[in-house]
């Protein structure tokens, strides 16, 4: 209550700072609707934006597979050759392709992450404690089968589809989003298999984010670039 001469203004009073949400909160553990709008604005940033972002300006750079390649197996230090190598191989030509990616992220997202979540922590996880290890704020996550029936997951695959369509130029009419069209190509549409993850599951709350410096890079992973540069030198993409 503001009370004239007797109170403080409120322009004399601070909000209170914001908290940031726990980095490990927002990637696996949702307990609101506002923790999965920021999931999801993330992935939108990733896929749609950081990628492509990324992808031109390797290509600005180097120019060519041919070109990457003989950089690389000179020993150069390729900024962002791995996730370009990765993206030459998925890169969608047309809107049939298009579909087939939304329909594997829906996999990813929505059926995969959640039957890993379970698959590293059962049901049954306790802590040091002894209490539950899933218990509020922490939801128990419930992985969802794909149903071309459903609206929303319907509305997932078009939105995803046209998106990945837009940032590749590609093509798409009136035709080519309606429920007949999709439930057809989603039917020859390959999904992965769930395969359980081995990469570590951050549960403590106060470690950040890691920051977006280039992360060490493998010579496995060296290895399957060249690889896949090759490949597209060959085909001339």
């Amino acid at each position: 209550v503001i009370v004239p001469r007797l109170t403080e203004s409120y322009s004399s009073q601070q909000d209170p700072p914001d908290q940031d949400v726990p980095y490990c909160t927002l990637k696996s553990f949702p307990a609101v609707i506002e923790h999965t709008i920021q999931w999801a604005r993330d992935k939108f940033e990733s896929a749609f934006t950081q990628k492509p972002q990324l992808y031109n300006k390797f290509w600005s750079t180097h120019r060519s597979p041919s070109v990457a390649l003989e950089k690389l197996e000179a020993g150069g230090n390729l900024e962002g050759v791995i996730q370009v190598s990765k993206m030459l191989t998925t890169l969608p030509l047309n809107w049939s392709q298009c579909v087939s990616i939304a329909r594997a992220k829906f996999e990813k997202f929505f059926n995969h992450k959640a039957r890993n979540l379970l698959h590293k922590f059962p049901l049954t996880t306790k802590l040091k404690n002894g209490s539950l290890f899933w218990q509020s704020p922490k939801r128990p996550p419930r992985p969802l089968d794909f149903d071309p029936s459903n609206q929303a997951h319907l509305d997932f695959i078009t939105s995803c589809a046209r998106l990945c369509a837009d940032v590749f130029a590609i093509a798409y009419t009136e035709k080519d989003l309606t429920v007949g069209v999709l439930v057809s190509i989603l039917s020859s549409a390959q999904v992965p298999k769930f395969v359980p993850s081995g990469k570590h599951i951050e549960t403590d709350e106060s470690v950040k984010k890691p920051e977006s410096s280039a992360p060490s890079v493998s010579s496995d992973a060296i290895e399957v670039s060249q690889a896949k540069l090759k490949q597209a030198a060959a085909e001339g993409v």
